[in-house]
């Protein structure tokens, strides 16, 4: 055997077993590092009765399936919505926009028509329009009242739940000074309301239209749960330990046709003092981001499960929390040498 592929094959050897001592020494020196100075993620599961019960419950039965919470009186109510909310219209008798959600009916938004405002479909700037934000999604929308004076007018009504894309509900015309009512089937989910009038007429003369009054009713079930204030701890009961930020939020849920879940999340340093509530969240099968949080060491969780169906009844069986903490580096811990046998 030639000598010199001896010593390069032995050569060879001692490199690779120097390279995979190496790499072992520093894979076991990071390990204990990563353990010693402590950056970990955690997270917290609610998913048994016990841990519902800890919290708020409102309408919530958490006993009709253990480890899981859901509506308790599905009985679905007809309700005037509040709808005091912001209301923009065209630049005429701006002064008179918020007289439709007053109460009274003699008050009134009026608008005068311009010449040229005729049907089947003239411009919006035209005609002009009213809208009122109700300040959220309402589900199960049900009926719409409004008393107007419309003779020689039609009456357009749209919806939209963005502002930006609206569909429209219904036409009417006609009469002076008289209540209509609209049921849509099935119920909608809507936060807009817009009226648009138009002329019915194609003379070119200008004609006076007036909203006195509008009510809105939705009929729905809710039910409401909130986390116990300290019960989601970041720091995880221990003072050697710093929330560095909340992550995300994973549920497992159940929500049939016609109800919802709405969650929303808040923190807080001590448990008392919080922040306030952020905008409610639908789960879709992504988890919820959280990291847009305040980085508070108690986390607090509300969920609203909603129905407009008395036969239905949204359902959560657990959820996840995690997050992301480090602890301070473990005290050292005295070793034994041993030399030999």
């Amino acid at each position: 055997m030639d000598k010199r592929y001896v010593i390069v094959v032995a050569i060879s050897g001692v490199l690779i077993f120097f390279l995979l001592a190496l790499w072992l020494f520093l894979f076991h020196s990071r390990g204990e590092r990563k353990q010693g100075v402590g950056a970990q993620d955690s997270q917290y599961e609610i998913s048994v009765q016990a841990q519902w019960s800890a919290g708020s419950l409102e309408n919530i039965s958490a006993d009709i399936h253990p480890g899981s919470i859901e509506i308790n009186n599905k009985t679905v109510a007809e309700t005037e919505i509040d709808n005091s909310g912001f209301v923009t219209s065209t630049n005429y008798e701006q002064e008179t926009k918020d007289n439709p959600l007053d109460g009274n009916l003699i008050t009134r938004w009026r608008w005068i028509l311009a010449p040229g405002c005729v049907a089947p479909d003239p411009p919006e700037e035209t005609c002009g329009w009213w809208k009122v934000d109700l300040g959220g999604v309402y589900n199960g929308v049900n009926k719409i009242r409004m008393l107007i004076s419309d003779t020689d007018v039609s009456t357009n009504v749209f919806e939209s739940s963005d502002d930006l894309s609206y569909n429209h509900l219904f036409t009417r015309s006609g009469d002076d000074y008289i209540w209509h009512e609209y049921v849509p089937t099935p119920t909608i989910s809507t936060r807009y309301i817009k009226f648009r009038p138009i002329g019915t007429y194609s003379e070119e003369f200008s004609r006076v239209y007036s909203l006195y009054e509008l009510e809105i009713y939705n009929s729905i079930a809710t039910a409401t749960h909130t986390t116990a204030p300290t019960q989601i701890d970041g720091q995880e009961g221990s003072a050697d330990k710093t929330l560095i930020e909340w992550e995300a939020f994973t549920p497992t849920q159940t929500t049939p046709a016609n109800t919802g879940i709405g969650y929303q999340f808040r923190t807080s340093n001590d448990g008392a003092n919080w922040t306030s509530w952020s905008s409610s969240q639908e789960y879709s099968g992504t988890p919820l981001d959280l990291t847009g949080l305040e980085k508070r060491r108690y986390l607090q969780v509300k969920a609203t499960l909603t129905t407009t169906d008395a036969g239905a009844t949204p359902q959560i069986d657990d959820y996840t929390i995690n997050f992301h903490n480090n602890q301070k580096p473990n005290k050292p811990v005295a070793q034994t040498a041993v030399i030999g046998n």
